[in-house]
């Protein structure tokens, strides 16, 4: 049972973050849902927004991969570019789908769901929700 007691890891994999610039400003806060699905989605946006320079928009809207050990398969959505499975199958990668529910029981899930909140160059906040699951961004 997933009971919130002192000392209990939580089951769920909620990642929520805030993160700071040098002057402690906030530069970005995300978060997403999907269970699984949601450390591997985090950490892919974040790499894209941050690494990559892609605007948080389009970090958030690129195709998902998935891997985890068990069972050994790498779950990618059905827009991911189909010159990559080949490659992963070089470096032991048993077996990349599009069908998710090998990875969470539920065929064709939503590989997380990504809401941001990033300050741009003029130094305001915008807000951008996950076009998987529709929705639009609020806050003050």
């Amino acid at each position: 049972k997933d009971y919130k007691i002192p000392g209990k890891r939580p089951m769920s994999k909620v990642s929520p973050m805030i993160m700071l610039n040098s002057k402690k400003e906030v530069e970005i806060v995300i978060g997403a849902a999907g269970g699984f699905f949601i450390p591997t989605t985090l950490a892919s946006t974040l790499s894209f927004y941050l690494f990559l320079h892609d605007n948080i928009t389009t970090a958030i809207a690129r195709p998902r991969i998935h891997c985890q050990l068990f069972p050994p398969t790498v779950v990618v959505e059905e827009t991911f570019p189909t010159t990559i499975g080949p490659l992963l199958n070089q470096y032991s990668h048993q077996y990349v789908t599009n069908d998710t529910y090998s990875a969470s029981g539920q065929s064709h899930a939503i590989m997380g769901v990504v809401q941001a909140i990033v300050r741009n160059q003029e130094g305001s906040y915008e807000a951008v929700c996950d076009y998987r699951k529709g929705g639009l961004p609020s806050g003050f």
